[in-house]
């Protein structure tokens, strides 16, 4: 007599929340990205370049996830760096960033 088994639980949570997709291609994507750039990665010129890289796709990462253009961040906060104090600098990471333009649009 074969044995049956019920499928796991995590595997048809789509079946009970609409908003669950089916798939995994969101994932997948976010993985993608580190696996394709890591051979370049390797070649940085320097420990500097390196250094700077990190530092790059860290502001962009950032940016992607409090849903908020990279370049247009870039382009305000670099403008606003000279006049800066050290003190306060924390209201201009991108996700201070977001909130602040976010509450000027309500």
């Amino acid at each position: 007599m074969p044995a049956t088994h019920s499928p796991q639980p995590t595997l048809v949570v789509f079946l009970d929340d609409g908003t669950a997709p089916p798939h995994n291609n969101t994932s997948e994507r976010l993985l993608r990205s580190p696996v394709v750039g890591r051979k370049n990665w390797l070649f940085a010129g320097s420990q500097g370049g390196a250094r700077a890289a990190a530092i790059h796709f860290s502001i962009v990462l950032s940016c992607e996830l409090a849903g908020i253009d990279p370049m247009a961040y870039l382009r305000d906060v670099l403008g606003l760096l000279p006049e800066a104090k050290l003190s306060r600098v924390w209201e201009l990471t991108p996700q201070r960033w977001a909130e602040r333009f976010a509450e000027t649009a309500a």
